[in-house]
This record gives C-alpha cells, sequence and structure tokens, in this order.
C-alpha cells in the first residue's frame, strides 16, 4: 500500500488550466484500496462487488473483489488475455472476452469466446462461442442477467458488430450490423434499451454516433450523430451521455433523452477530456485524457463544464467507472513497461 501511495504522489509544482480557469489540484485521492495487475473494470450493480481485468505475458486474469476492504472474492486466470470484463446483476456471474486458438501444421484458427464463470468459486460455467471476426472489446449483461451483449472492434474492414447471446443456453438471440473501433454497448438500467456505438451513422459528413434499439424486438429507438460515441446511462436510466471526436482540444458531452433525442445537457470540455462517466446525480463528469500526456483525472461539473478538481500523476491514468451510489470512483496507473495498478477512490 506505501509503494501505491507513492505511485498516486502529484506533481504539485505543475499547474494547468481546464475550462479556462485553473483546475483545484487535491493533495491526492482518497484511496480506500489498491491492486497490482489490473488495468480496468466494472462495479457490480448494487456497488458491493468491483471486477477486474489484467493482462501480462503469460496470459489474462479476472478478480472479483469486495468493495469495502478489496479482498478477494474469486480470481480467474486464463492462458489467453482477456479483453473485456462484464458483472452480472445478480452478483452471480462474471463474463470475460478472450479468444481460443486452434492451431494445425499449416495454420491457426482464432476464435472470440465469452467464458462465463460463477462468482462465488470461480468455476467455469458456460463457453460461449462467437463468430466475430475482430477481439470483443466491450459486454454487458442484462438488467435480469438474462442476456449478454457483445461487440466487437471495427478493424480494416471487418469486425464491428453487436451479439446478443442468451446467458443460459449460450444461444445467439440477435446480431446487430453496428459497432464501432471505439466499442462501447450498454444496457439501460430498466432492461428496455440497448444502447451502442455504430459507425454507420452518418451526419453531417461525419462518421460515427451512437444507436439505441428496442430489446422488446431490436427494432431502432433513435440514434446521435456527429461522431458520438456512448459514455454511459443517466443516473436516472431516461437518458444517455454521450461525448463526440473531440476537434483540437474541445468536445461536447450531451445528455440525450430516451427515445425522443432531446439534448437535456451539453457540456463543453477541453483540454483533450476524455469523459467516462458520470455521477448518479447526472451533475458532475469524470474524465481521463484522449492525447499526451495522459497523467490527469478530472472532475467536471456539467452546469457549466468548469473543473474544479483534478489530479495529475506521474504516470498514464485511465479511469473505469463511477460506482453506483456515486461514492467511490475506479481508475488504473499505468507505467510506461506497461505494469498497472487498480484503484478504489473515494468521490471529492
Amino acid at each position: 500500500m506505501h509503494d501505491f501511495a507513492r505511485r498516486l504522489r502529484l506533481v504539485a509544482a505543475l499547474s494547468i488550466l481546464l475550462a479556462g480557469s485553473p483546475a483545484a489540484f487535491a493533495a491526492t485521492p482518497d484511496v480506500v484500496w489498491t491492486f497490482a495487475g489490473m488495468r480496468d473494470g466494472r462495479f457490480s450493480q448494487d456497488g458491493t462487488l468491483f471486477v477486474a481485468l489484467g493482462n501480462a505475458s503469460s496470459g489474462g486474469r479476472l478478480e472479483v473483489r469486495g468493495v469495502g476492504n478489496g479482498a478477494l472474492v474469486t480470481g480467474v486466470s486464463n492462458d489467453i488475455s482477456f479483453t473485456a470484463v462484464a458483472i452480472s446483476s445478480n452478483n452471480q456471474l462474471i463474463a470475460g472476452a478472450t479468444s481460443r486458438l486452434t492451431s494445425t501444421k499449416r495454420s491457426t484458427t482464432i476464435t472470440r469466446i465469452v467464458n462465463v464463470y460463477r462468482v462465488l468459486d470461480g468455476v467455469l460455467v458456460r463457453t460461449i462461442v462467437t463468430d466475430a471476426d475482430r477481439d470483443i472489446t466491450s459486454i454487458d449483461f442484462s438488467p435480469d442477467s438474462t442476456l449478454i451483449a457483445t461487440m466487437d472492434r471495427l478493424s480494416y474492414g471487418s469486425g464491428g458488430r453487436t451479439r446478443i447471446y442468451n446467458v443460459a443456453s449460450g444461444a445467439l438471440v440477435r446480431l446487430l450490423k453496428a459497432g464501432s473501433s471505439s466499442t462501447a454497448v450498454r444496457f439501460s438500467p430498466n432492461g428496455q434499451y440497448l444502447a451502442l456505438n455504430d459507425s454507420n451513422i452518418l451526419t453531417n459528413g461525419i462518421i460515427g454516433g451512437v444507436r439505441v434499439v428496442r430489446v422488446s424486438d431490436w427494432t431502432l429507438a433513435m440514434t446521435t450523430g456527429n461522431g458520438s460515441r456512448l459514455v454511459a446511462w443517466s443516473g436516472g436510466g431516461a437518458a444517455i451521455w454521450t461525448k463526440n471526436n473531440w476537434d483540437g482540444s474541445d468536445s461536447h458531452a450531451r445528455e440525450v433523452v430516451v427515445p425522443t433525442g432531446a439534448v437535456a445537457h451539453d457540456v463543453v470540455t477541453r483540454d483533450y477530456a476524455n469523459v467516462r462517466d458520470v455521477s448518479p446525480d447526472d451533475r458532475r463528469l469524470i474524465a481521463d485524457r484522449a492525447a499526451a500526456p495522459q497523467n490527469v483525472i478530472a472532475w467536471i461539473a456539467v452546469s457549466d463544464g468548469s473543473v474544479p478538481l483534478a489530479y495529475q500523476f506521474d504516470h498514464n491514468a485511465f479511469v473505469s467507472e463511477i460506482s453506483p451510489d456515486g461514492s467511490l470512483f475506479a481508475f488504473a496507473l499505468v507505467e510506461t513497461d506497461g505494469r498497472s495498478v487498480m484503484v478504489i477512490a473515494r468521490t471529492p
């Protein structure tokens, strides 16, 4: 813990301008606990667990830990890296996207799969075999834990598809010809909608947007354009937060009501802010940086886009998300050699 605390030391002498005014730099985030080797993760829906993924030359690992003290609940290792992780709303299952290699004398075939493990003991209960052409880098359970949505990354004309599977059987429920190189797929809190990034949307000559479909019949509910990308569902679940492709250092984060498409908030962000999540009360955004140096985490006020607080670290810092009750946030510090530490801290 003391070693990790040194990693959290701020470069106090350096001051930067965010949103046109000096940000207030705290001495250090209020750290609850840390654990090494992980670099991304998700809070459980009830906020009691945190599931993280980490990869090394030896393969991938998933860990489920108690939010209160960081105690390890379940750990799962795999000989191939994990590319995405999710935890079911009932806290019974975790899903890790990975690959299976099949080698012959002439070639090696890559099959993208989703392994579903039991939280209680880490036992593999199901392997969902997909026909994805590229790595699956975003997955999400439906609120009732019966479905799991996956998106493989669009790359060099391949991939970029969203697939929904039945968790109990592993059967494909729906294939949506929608996806993006920047993957994101999330069910709405009430389970009625699925929001996903889609590069097939073209608005004003700008490629990319967010597609929202009805889970009942998978028909289109609405789209957002102008290069927008999904951040999260709003705290109340009636809207989605999006961010657009930044133009220079400025960008926009918008709260868009579903399914009307009305814009409830339009927040101008600066200094290459890469918005990662929104607080449950929809009053604050949390962002890291989309351009080097990627060592700053900023809290942004929805009301006026100001940055009342920002942290600057000795290493690159990447936000995972805010806990469902808004009391904690998770981020990873990543060194130049790839070593990482996951940090759970109290929200300021």
